[in-house]
């Protein structure tokens, strides 16, 4: 088993493309080449930055690579500084666990200067020459048994460890059209052209707030007839389920929505104001930007509406 350091942000890409679920970078960067190297089993460990205060990157959880990598010809959501690339690759990621001490890497390189220095060069995570070590700019590293083993008193005992135990009817919508690179178990390339599916998690709760709220989306009001007598919508959690977020299945976590704007709250594109309630979107000439939610909920936990506010929405 070979180990990788991933040096990233809490965004880390958006919807699909989350901190813990995937590794992915542009084809045409100076990752290129390790991208290619992680294996089914691999472990990956995670250090992020802290997105409003962008201080050093700590030590925040770890993950096993699920399979190998894809190209892809589509961005993420939310490439940031990414953005604009033809290609980029995408490395499928297992049973994320987030650590329960989040140390600061600046820490473990300080406290740890001579025996970084007697296992030279590493070319990993930091830097090795200057005045002072401390991270690099880099997306993804290699991590040698040696320093693994210097990183392995910071890695605590764990805060909890995903393994999708929420139980959940998963609906699959078909997404749009694309041509992907595909690795085979031989090393050959082959483009395929496929299809990007949304899942999306129906859980038992959400299934009766649906009836409860009439099948109703709570940005337009409108809910949309199948058949007689039959309606369908969507549930979103605002502090998702998943990844990094590791949100709860609880209905104050929860909004009914029409396919359109689940969307829209998956990407970022959409929110509610935590106090008024009113809507924001990204566009100011939305005709849902600042107007009343259809139908108001009491329950709404304001600590779910921030979150999502400050974490996923990127107005």
């Amino acid at each position: 088993m070979a180990v990788y350091i991933e040096l990233s942000n809490p965004i880390h890409g958006g919807e699909g493309w989350e901190l813990g679920e995937v590794l992915w970078s542009p084809l045409a960067s100076s990752w290129n080449t390790i991208m290619r190297k992680p294996k089914e089993g691999d472990m990956i460990l995670h250090s992020i930055k802290d997105k409003k205060r962008n201080i050093n990157h700590r030590l925040w959880g770890c993950s096993q690579v699920a399979g190998s990598y894809k190209i892809l010809s589509s961005p993420p959501p939310i490439p940031a500084n990414w953005d604009g690339y033809e290609e980029y690759y995408q490395i499928p990621l297992k049973h994320y666990t987030e650590f329960q001490d989040k140390v600061f890497l600046q820490e473990v390189i300080d406290q740890n200067k001579d025996a970084l220095k007697a296992i030279t060069p590493q070319k990993s995570f930091y830097t090795e020459t200057g005045v002072r070590m401390q991270p690099a700019q880099k997306y993804l590293a290699p991590v040698s048994n040696e320093l693994l083993e210097i990183l392995t008193p910071y890695i605590k005992k764990p805060v909890y460890y995903n393994e999708n135990k929420q139980r959940s009817e998963n609906i699959v919508r078909e997404g749009d059209s694309e041509e992907l690179l595909s690795v085979g178990s031989g090393g050959q390339v082959a483009r395929i052209q496929t299809t990007i599916d949304r899942i999306v998690r129906d859980t038992s709760l959400v299934k009766k707030m649906k009836q409860k709220y009439n099948n109703q989306c709570q940005i337009c009001g409108k809910s949309i007839s199948l058949s007689k007598q039959k309606y369908y919508s969507e549930g979103h959690h605002l502090k998702k389920l998943g990844g990094i977020h590791q949100g709860p299945d609880i209905e104050s976590n929860i909004i009914i929505l029409c396919p359109n704007h689940h969307v829209e709250f998956d990407y970022g594109a959409i929110a509610i104001d935590v106090h008024s309630q009113k809507i924001f979107h990204t566009d100011p000439h939305n005709p849902f930007h600042n107007k009343e939610l259809a139908y108001k909920r009491e329950d709404l936990n304001k600590e779910f509406l921030a979150y999502h506010l400050k974490n996923i929405f990127i107005g």
